[in-house]
């Protein structure tokens, strides 16, 4: 099992934060991933009935500072 509220890979770049990439995965069989970049998501797998039933979300991006 993921944990979705954790990004494993975060990556901030420039003086002021310019660049801010977050990499997060999610699911309870099938594990998917999500990339947000500037708290924007550029990718996000499709997440199962059975991955939202049991709170595999991936979270909100203003959560995550």
């Amino acid at each position: 099992l993921a944990k979705p509220d954790e990004p494993p890979l975060k990556v901030v770049k420039g003086d002021h934060n310019d660049l801010h990439v977050q990499v997060f995965f999610s699911g309870l069989l099938r594990v998917k991933a999500a990339i947000a970049v500037n708290e924007a998501y550029v990718l996000q797998g499709k997440l199962s009935l059975l991955d939202r039933l049991f709170g595999c979300n991936f979270p909100s991006l203003s959560c995550t500072h």
